[in-house]
């Protein structure tokens, strides 16, 4: 996948991961029991791994193209930053939008 198609997969995961992750704190405070299940979690968790697996192929592909030090770099950074984004929100309660707002972290 090239460099461009990765741009426009991450502009849309994090899209949905803001859309979501938003829904899932505000169904939180509804009295439902659609809250307790609590299904945007559980697409923001996907969206999360989805992200993470396509910084690992940025990373990938920009060490096989012989790219900029700091591209990769800050590639295999963002890799890390989505690990500790999924484990955030695994254990979010939902208070705020943690995950939205730590994937600010993500350059």
């Amino acid at each position: 996948m090239g460099l461009e198609e990765l741009n426009e997969r991450e502009r849309k995961l994090r899209s949905h991961i803001k859309k979501h992750c938003v829904l899932c704190m505000g169904r939180s405070r509804l009295h439902t029991n659609l809250s307790e299940k609590a299904p945007e979690r559980t697409q923001v968790q996907a969206a999360l791994k989805a992200m993470y697996d396509m910084y690992a192929e940025r990373f990938e592909s920009l060490r096989k193209m012989n790219a900029e030090g700091p591209e990769i770099l800050a590639a295999n950074n963002n890799r890390r930053i989505m690990l500790d984004i999924i484990d955030e929100c695994k254990g979010c309660d939902r208070d705020s939008d943690r995950a939205n707002r730590s994937l600010m972290q993500v350059k």
